[in-house]
């Protein structure tokens, strides 16, 4: 066929005639070095193979984009075609389509899908702080033991770009109480951070990793026969998380976290107990959580 003979590019999701002759199984990957690979670049790449298969249109049934986790290139599979140029279907959009027929013959994996614009998520679970004290007696280890496991949550917010990479804002927090020599203590941490996030995205699975830096506030009130008090301090902390998402419908899914959140504590301040003191450095307070959150997604713009 002429190197200039016109190809017809029907994209993914459209619809080729049925009267369409199919010609066989084109690919245009990442080789590991190629350098033009933008989406126009590999389409013009997939029409000349279909002209030298002696086709004249493309019907795209697979289309990965550019991601953090593969390649950095687009990359394409699709089916070759000869369909006739007089064919009055030929700009019509019958209900037969090529690439359904052509996955299951062979197996052409379905294309990494780009998440919703924005998302709010809602989590709930269990956290435990494992850094632990030297030095302490069997009924301190327990009251250290009881502070170190508690309830988790957090609420984010994100926006995600076109390539799956996005930002957001975090809420976290946790509380957890004793007693111990007639003291009531309930502690409360709580953080809140900018995230960076990024998304692996299936049909309906999503994969997220995020990070964060931002500010952690330790409270612990105090409650004895003579009256309330509390030791408190400010510091700034980070946070990791990995999660698994599955949509149940266009705006609502679910999804299980597992992250860590943590920092160190050089000064406290103590309110109608003793007064405030900056902590050596072996007597810094490390506050390093685990936490494994379960809670519902609300998806907010279109999901393609």
């Amino acid at each position: 066929m002429d190197k200039t003979a016109p190809v017809r590019v029907f994209e993914y999701g459209e619809q080729a005639p049925e009267s369409s002759e199919v010609l066989g199984m084109v690919a245009i990957t990442d080789k590991g070095f190629t350098t033009k690979c933008d989406y126009e670049s590999v389409k013009g790449f997939a029409m000349e193979e279909t002209r030298r298969m002696g086709g004249n249109a493309f019907q795209v049934t697979d289309h990965r984009l550019p991601n953090f986790w593969g390649s950095t290139c687009h990359e394409i599979a699709g089916t070759a075609l000869r369909i006739l140029l007089e064919d009055s279907t030929l700009n019509q959009k019958p209900p037969f389509k090529i690439e359904d027929g052509y996955r299951q013959a062979y197996g052409v994996r379905r294309r990494l899908y780009q998440t919703s614009p924005f998302d709010f998520t809602l989590n709930v679970g269990y956290g435990v702080i494992y850094n632990r004290t030297k030095g302490l007696d069997r009924s301190e280890k327990r009251a250290e033991r009881e502070l170190s496991n508690g309830l988790t949550w957090d609420a984010t917010f994100h926006q995600y770009f076109k390539n799956n990479m996005g930002w957001g804002i975090q809420y976290s927090g946790y509380n957890s109480s004793t007693t111990f020599s007639g003291f009531d203590h309930n502690v409360l941490l709580t953080y809140i951070a900018p995230q960076y996030s990024l998304k692996a995205v299936w049909e309906k699975w999503e994969m997220k990793y995020e990070l964060g830096v931002g500010y952690m506030r330790y409270y612990n009130k105090v409650t004895a026969p003579q009256g309330v008090g509390a030791v408190y301090g400010n510091t700034i902390a980070a946070n990791m998380t990995l999660g698994f998402e599955y949509k149940l419908s266009k705006h609502f899914g679910l999804g299980v976290d597992l992250g860590l959140v943590g920092g160190s504590f050089g000064k406290l301040k103590y309110k109608n107990l003793i007064p405030e003191r900056e902590l050596g450095e072996d007597e810094r307070m490390g506050v390093e959580r685990v936490n494994f959150t379960l809670g519902f997604r609300y998806y907010i713009g279109r999901k393609k």
